[in-house]
C-alpha cells in the first residue's frame, strides 16, 4: 500500500481527528481551561433538551422481612425470577422506573 493510498483512505481523517482530540485533552488537563472544557462536555447535551424527572417511580425495598416472607435462602443471592416477574408486573401497571433498595 502506497503513502498516497493511505492518505486517501476514508477512515484516516476520523482517526486523525480522534488522535488530535485525545492529544489536546491530554495537553490541557493540567490547566484550569482543561477542567472547564471537561465540565462543558458534560453540560452540552443538556443545552438542547429539557431535562425532566421520571414519573411513576416504584421503590422496591429488599429488607429482612421481605427476605423472610418470600422464603429466600440466607447466604445466597435472591431468586432473579422474583425480580423479573415483579418488573414485568410493574411495567404492565405503568411504572417508568423501578429501583431496588437492598438493605
Amino acid at each position: 500500500m502506497t503513502l498516497h493510498a493511505i492518505l486517501q483512505h476514508k477512515k484516516l481523517k476520523p482517526a486523525l481527528g480522534g488522535v488530535l482530540v485525545a492529544w489536546l485533552a491530554w495537553q490541557l488537563c493540567p490547566f484550569r481551561f482543561g477542567a472547564w472544557l471537561a465540565d462543558l462536555s458534560y453540560d452540552v447535551p443538556f443545552l438542547f433538551t429539557q431535562p425532566s424527572a421520571p414519573e411513576n417511580v416504584v421503590l422496591v425495598e429488599m429488607d429482612e422481612s421481605s427476605h423472610h416472607d418470600l422464603n429466600q435462602k440466607y447466604g445466597v443471592a435472591w431468586d432473579r425470577k422474583l425480580h423479573a416477574r415483579l418488573v414485568d408486573h410493574l411495567r404492565t401497571d405503568g411504572a417508568d422506573v423501578v429501583v431496588f433498595d437492598v438493605m
